[in-house]
């Protein structure tokens, strides 16, 4: 009698860890596949805008402020970020710069070739003017 109890507890106990196991694969199933229809959703989008022009135009027309104005050179043209942002002109802007201050501090070295006196200059220029 004791093992038929026994197995009636076991059979019970079965079909409860089955039931379980089943609604457990279900709630997975569901969560996964949405979580996974939505990502694979979001890959395609993102797929659709780098490599369609047209779609890229339409997302950069829709949000002006935004980076997809700025990151078009590097996804369909020549990959020129410097030309893009114009930073090829404000380096040469700050080459100038520093070409600037080494002529400055030549004219202000009495070693250098291009030195200019401040204390006499004001004389000769007043003695030029004077000679025109």
């Amino acid at each position: 009698m004791f093992n038929v109890y026994t197995c009636r507890y076991m059979v019970h106990l079965g079909w409860t860890i089955f039931g379980l196991t089943y609604m457990g694969v279900i709630i997975l199933t569901f969560i996964l596949l949405s979580v996974g229809s939505v990502g694979y959703g979001f890959c395609q989008y993102y797929s659709s805008m780098i490599s369609n022009q047209a779609v890229y135009n339409q997302i950069n027309a829709a949000y002006t402020q935004n980076a997809f104005g700025r990151i078009d050179t590097c996804i369909f043209g020549d990959g020129n970020a410097l030309s893009k942002f114009s930073v090829a002109q404000e380096m040469e802007t700050v080459e100038t710069l520093f070409t600037n201050i080494q002529t400055y501090l030549d004219y202000t070295n009495s070693a250098s070739n291009n030195y200019v006196n401040l204390a006499i200059s004001p004389n000769k220029i007043t003695g030029w003017i004077n000679a025109i």
